[in-house]
């Protein structure tokens, strides 16, 4: 059973962005395998080093697109970023 499943109230209305989010999720719920499976340490750490990489690109893609709108959240949403960044680099 997945640990995140996508639904649409996860949806933010752009397209680039909620596959984005769909394939963060799927990663996620690989990671979240991954410690059920035989080989656990070597298969989290494959999963994590994929997640980062998607990570920084969707997040770089994201705060690109809201400067562009001139979102007016997007401070709140780089720290948000920065703090998700940082849980993940402790592991």
């Amino acid at each position: 059973m997945p640990l995140v499943e996508w639904s649409d109230d996860l949806s933010v209305g752009i397209d680039r962005i909620d596959d984005q989010h769909k394939e963060l999720i799927r990663l996620l719920n690989d990671l979240s395998a991954a410690f059920n499976s035989p080989n656990r340490q070597n298969t989290a750490e494959i999963c994590l080093v994929r997640m980062r990489a998607y990570m920084e690109q969707h997040f770089s893609d994201e705060e690109q697109l809201m400067e562009n709108a001139d979102y007016p959240e997007i401070q709140t949403q780089k720290t948000e970023h920065k703090r998700f960044r940082d849980k993940v680099a402790l592991y």
